[in-house]
């Protein structure tokens, strides 16, 4: 028995449905993109001075000052080292959660010593392929500045390179 009319119509859904699946799984299976709220550049202005231990001098850690971060929804640049976004997370964190999680018995940061007012603010972890960067992940830390940061306000960064915090500004363009 034939269907003539009726194989007229399927033929074209059944192609679309397999033209579409490829993209359908992709999309699915793409990495969060980095929130809208970092894109842009960013310029590190400062060191946070805080009571923690670090494994650099202040000459180690004031080479990252002046340095940008350039961040798109599908990557970023450090310097001049460009990493892919295999994945972005963006989380709450609690001033409480953060004393905890940032403290010791001779060390300590709470939301105040970084000029956070507010009782919680945005995490933002970027997945990346790994790298090396001189002067940086050489000198026995991990992670590249700018993959791990905390979103004190629209146009402020902060983060942690080896135990030092540091501060960047949205740059105007």
């Amino acid at each position: 028995m034939q269907f003539p009319a009726l194989s007229k119509r399927i033929v074209p859904l059944a192609a679309l449905l397999v033209l579409s699946f490829p993209a359908a799984w992709a999309a699915q299976n793409a990495p969060d993109p980095i929130p809208s709220a970092l894109i842009g550049n960013w310029s590190v202005t400062k060191i946070i001075p805080t009571q923690t231990v670090s494994c650099w001098d202040e000459k180690q850690a004031q080479q990252l000052v002046g340095n940008s971060i350039n961040y798109k929804a599908d990557g970023f640049t450090w310097h001049e080292q460009q990493l892919s976004n295999q994945g972005a997370t963006t989380t709450t964190v609690e001033a409480q959660e953060f004393v905890e999680d940032n403290s010791g018995d001779n060390w300590y940061v709470d939301f105040p010593t970084l000029g956070i007012s507010t009782p919680s603010v945005q995490r933002v972890i970027i997945q990346h392929q790994d790298v090396t960067v001189p002067g940086i992940t050489d000198q026995g830390t991990e992670g590249v500045p700018g993959d791990n940061v905390l979103v004190k306000d629209r146009n402020t960064l902060l983060f942690s390179q080896c135990g030092v915090w540091f501060e960047a500004q949205r740059q105007k363009k």
